[in-house]
């Protein structure tokens, strides 16, 4: 029965993120904020104080200057656990200058087209800033001392 109740569950999800999703990396200037996994060891053990991203994407939306977008890609790891709520999804979809990209679209290529990549912590950190592009990190990571990576320590400090 419990199987019965994620698979439908699961399914409905999926279909609100393929008719809601954006399939198209924007062309416009963009910051890139990839969603973590969860539960994770990186957001739960290491970074307790950033464990609610949703609070994160709305300081970050209000943050970025007017004429940048803000793009927030979902896991693709979290098609195994049946995707987040779709309650989730909408809250950031009212944000006004913010976009959900679908989690097929390769995290490099959008990494790629950014122009920054703000971040718990994690690969896409590491892939950004190896591609040279700014990187904005809330914990500690043994890449922070690449030239492009900046930790911040509270949120006053995307101002």
């Amino acid at each position: 029965l419990n199987m019965t109740k994620f698979y439908f569950k699961k399914r409905k999800r999926a279909n609100f993120i393929n008719s809601n999703f954006s399939n198209k990396i924007p062309k416009e200037n963009f910051i890139l904020f990839p969603l973590h996994d969860e539960p994770e060891r990186t957001t739960l053990i290491t970074a307790p104080f950033f464990t609610d991203q949703l609070s994160i994407i709305k300081k970050i939306a209000k943050s970025i200057p007017i004429d940048y977008t803000l793009v927030v890609k979902e896991h693709p790891a979290l098609e195994m656990r049946g995707w987040r709520e779709i309650s989730y999804y909408k809250e950031i979809k009212k944000l006004p200058n913010v976009i959900l990209l679908h989690p097929k679209i390769k995290s490099q290529d959008v990494i790629k087209k950014s122009k920054i990549v703000i971040t718990i912590s994690g690969t896409a950190g590491l892939e950004a800033a190896l591609f040279g592009k700014p990187t904005l990190v809330f914990l500690d990571e043994n890449y922070i001392t690449l030239p492009s990576v900046y930790y911040l320590k509270t949120f006053d400090e995307l101002q």
